[in-house]
């Protein structure tokens, strides 16, 4: 099977972008043709290795969504710049393609849907893979909304991006596929009531993050628990904003800043805590959260995209932007280690069924009933 890929790829600054797709990438269940954007200076792609998998990379992307809304007004300079930007990097990409036949062509950004009408042209199946908040934007923009109608599958990580999708698309083909974990990497170390007095959150330092909450409730925190140390693991544009935030609060002597990790060392970091926090105002399904359940913690998420339904009564949900609620949560596990350890045995047992070979495997199958279908 021949799949020309469209995708981000893990880099050593940010080892979680499009692993998904590198993991489809690295399978050897598919001939993968797979196209990412050169790394920003400093920065280094991590290798695949697979003989399976041609790698091919374009100019450095600059495209991001609007900081606080995740969305680019339509008659904004911004939305034209970015515009013509995605029209000339996907020229880029078409003039490149090797002159092969391909079975499938599988993007994971809206930035790639230009080369939808390739596809379509050349009779080549076309799957898209909806990641985060994509769809809100797909809903908002016309064009977009246009391109994403010629696709014949769409992948959702999340039960509220399905909902937005049949909307939007209510004859198209749309199919939950969730991240998975390795769970050879992330594990447990030791016993829970062994573990280290940490909270850890992992992800971009970013507005998404909401750091704003998790300071101000940590703050309040530390006071009745000065044992206790927050470690903030990850890199982002809103970094020294939060760093002055904690030394405004005067908690930055219990704010440990590790900066980007690689997997293992992620995985050793996450096997040694006690509690994992995330309180993302938007999300789709992070894989920090995944690999949190896979090694042990006790989890602390918002109910955004589909985080409550993967912590699935085995962690505590709260809402967003909610100071106090983040606070409770972090009291109750901190002071009732029976409940904490309870949470981190549900949680590592309902993680089984989230591996990256049933990901895989998930993907095979509709690729192979989309491309039969095509067939008849």
């Amino acid at each position: 099977m021949e799949v020309l890929r469209l995708s981000e790829r893990p880099t050593k600054c940010f080892p979680g972008k499009g692993l998904a797709s590198y993991v489809l990438s690295k399978s050897h269940k598919f001939n993968t043709v797979f196209f990412s954007p050169f790394p920003e200076n400093g920065d280094k792609n991590i290798s695949i290795n697979s003989v399976t998998c041609i790698e091919k990379h374009f100019i450095r992307r600059i495209y991001s969504s609007n900081h606080h809304t995740g969305h680019n007004n339509l008659f904004s300079l911004k939305y034209f710049l970015l515009s013509f930007y995605s029209f000339f990097v996907n020229l880029n990409i078409l003039f490149t393609l090797p002159m092969r036949k391909f079975d499938i062509f599988h993007f994971h950004h809206p930035f790639y849907s230009p080369l939808v009408l390739w596809a379509w042209f050349n009779r080549i199946p076309i799957v898209y893979t909806s990641h985060g908040n994509d769809c809100k934007r797909i809903k908002d923009i016309f064009i977009l909304k246009y391109l994403i109608s010629f696709v014949d599958i769409i992948f959702c990580m999340s039960k509220e991006q399905i909902k937005i999708y049949s909307k939007l698309y209510p004859k198209k083909k749309i199919i939950f596929a969730s991240n998975g974990v390795d769970s050879n990497i992330f594990y447990p170390s030791c016993n829970y009531y062994e573990r280290d007095n940490t909270i850890i959150c992992v992800g971009s330092l970013s507005w998404k993050k909401d750091y704003f909450t998790i300071l101000n409730a940590a703050s309040y925190f530390f006071k009745d628990n000065p044992n206790w140390r927050l470690i903030i693991v990850g890199s982002g544009s809103d970094k020294q904003n939060i760093i002055n935030l904690a030394k405004n609060l005067m908690i930055l002597d219990y704010v440990i800043f590790t900066g980007v990790k690689d997997r293992l060392e992620l995985a050793q970091l996450l096997s040694k805590a006690k509690i994992y926090l995330i309180n993302s105002i938007q999300e789709g399904l992070p894989k920090s959260l995944l690999e949190a359940m896979a090694s042990g913690c006790a989890c602390i998420t918002t109910d955004v995209g589909e985080c409550e339904n993967v912590l699935n009564s085995c962690g505590i949900v709260i809402k967003p932007k909610s100071v106090n609620s983040t606070y409770k949560a972090l009291i109750t596990l901190s002071s009732n280690h029976d409940l904490a350890n309870k949470l981190s045995m549900k949680a590592m047992q309902r993680i089984k069924g989230y591996t990256w070979t049933n990901y895989i495997e998930n993907h095979v199958k509709c690729y192979g009933d989309l491309i039969n279908s095509k067939k008849q």
